[in-house]
């Protein structure tokens, strides 16, 4: 399926494969963690794989994507399409330069401090 990587270290967004079959796996991989979480966009039509444990890591960085209930998420992020019950992923239908319009990379001193504004 095609995805698309959210790495708020590097803050750079590219296009990455995640098979059906290795579907965990791959995203252990890209994500690079042990443990993943989905979140659902507002649209009910994407949706995004996350590290669990991001809050934890030494480095922490975040991400916040126009349209997700969250403030920000912390480590990479992979996004998908989401089937219309919500039980399972496809393609996204998102390209590359809307992702990248609608992401934005803080660390987590940038995001405390647009808490207080």
């Amino acid at each position: 399926m095609k995805a698309i990587l959210i790495d708020p270290h590097t803050r750079s967004v590219s296009e990455v494969e995640v098979s059906e079959k290795n579907f965990l796996k791959d995203l252990y991989a890209h994500i690079e963690c042990g443990l993943v979480e989905r979140t659902i966009a507002d649209d009910r039509k994407h949706e995004i794989w996350l590290d669990e444990e991001g809050l934890f890591s030494e480095s922490v960085q975040l991400f916040s994507f126009e349209g997700y209930p969250q403030d920000a998420y912390a480590g990479k992020g992979v996004m998908l399409g989401c089937n219309r019950t919500l039980t399972g992923s496809k393609d996204c239908a998102l390209t590359l330069d809307e992702v990248k319009a609608k992401v934005k990379f803080m660390s987590p001193y940038e995001y405390l401090k647009s808490r207080q504004q």
